[in-house]
């Protein structure tokens, strides 16, 4: 009996909460489409993708206004990967510092690395994550006011775009751009009318 209440208790400690409430009231829940940002706050959405057989990563955050007009984008190729929750940890890190670095301080990140928004937001259910929440929160202290959320992949869908462009594409140019990515204009658009 005692087992099986452990094994209850730990299970509860894994649920997630989907969004840190803080600064900024932001519930997503789970969304079936992306949804633009209230006033005064941004988006990013952060995307990854990974080759097992060449230990590359892609990965991109793609940042939105309340209208869902993209005012920034970005990708970057990260080499010697071993592993995808390796690289969903690299790929947030660079997305939150990189928010930091262009002054971007109310943010919201949506990730598919649930893992990553559990260890952040309920440090203590995920022991064995201890420095990537750690390293995480440390990067999230230099913006003023955040939410991190876990988005499936319709959802996060534009970012992981342009993240599979390195690894399938070999597209390794890392950048920074305003606007959005002209090929990818009618997918924008549709998350845009909650298509």
């Amino acid at each position: 009996m005692k087992v099986r209440e452990d094994s209850k208790e730990w299970f509860d400690a894994q649920k997630l909460e989907l969004s840190r409430s803080g600064t900024i009231d932001h519930n997503s829940g789970s969304l079936s489409r992306w949804e633009a940002p209230r006033e005064g706050l941004v988006k990013c959405n952060v995307g990854v993708s990974w080759s097992k057989r060449n230990r590359l990563m892609g990965a991109s955050w793609i940042v939105r206004n309340e209208h869902g007009d993209v005012l920034l984008h970005s990708r970057r190729a990260f080499g010697n990967v071993n592993s995808l929750a390796e690289g969903r940890f690299l790929g947030l890190m660079w997305a939150i510092e990189s928010m930091a670095s262009h002054r971007l301080h109310k943010v919201i990140f949506e990730t598919e690395a649930m893992d990553l928004v559990g260890v952040v937001l309920r440090p203590k259910a995920w022991p064995a994550f201890r420095y990537q929440g750690t390293e995480l929160r440390n990067a999230l202290e230099k913006i003023n006011e955040w939410s991190l959320s876990g988005a499936s992949v319709r959802v996060n869908r534009c970012a992981a775009k342009v993240a599979d462009s390195v690894t399938m594409e070999m597209r390794y140019q890392s950048y920074v751009a305003r606007g959005a990515p002209e090929w990818m204009c009618a997918l924008l658009e549709d998350d845009k009318q909650g298509r």
